[in-house]
């Protein structure tokens, strides 16, 4: 019988963990790793913030979040991006269901985003906020 840990593994993933900072080998010389929900969270964040275009071998990858906050005040604007997030979003084959919220955030000159993502086969419900500047 595998455990809850186990089973969000086996359907979320396990992948290289790559910080901001160096990524330094673990002492017994493997690469550092992350799996199950923290691994698809920060998927979900690395997918969602990069720009369109930025990988040659997959020009379509990017949610380009950015964009939603170069121009704050047009709700337009607002409802392009949480559709190119979600339809890029949906690219992952993890990923169920995706909710997509941008709205002028209460701090002025900040854009906030909200992205709630089930993924295929689990109840679980990741969401992820994030807070630009624009």
């Amino acid at each position: 019988m595998l455990t809850a840990a186990e089973i969000e593994e086996v359907i979320l993933f396990r992948d290289a963990e790559l910080p901001a900072s160096t990524v330094q080998p673990t002492p017994s010389g493997d690469w550092p790793s992350i799996a199950g929900r923290e691994n698809f969270r920060r998927a979900t964040i690395r997918r969602a913030v990069t720009s369109k275009g930025t990988m040659v071998h997959r020009p379509e990858y990017g949610g380009d979040i950015v964009r939603a906050a170069e121009r704050p005040a047009i709700s337009e604007e607002f409802a392009a991006r949480e559709v190119d997030i979600e339809e890029n979003a949906t690219r992952d084959p993890r990923v169920g269901e995706v909710r997509v919220a941008v709205e002028e955030s209460t701090t002025p000159g900040r854009v906030t985003v909200e992205l709630t993502v089930q993924p295929l086969r689990t109840e679980l419900r990741e969401v992820v906020g994030l807070e630009l500047e624009v």
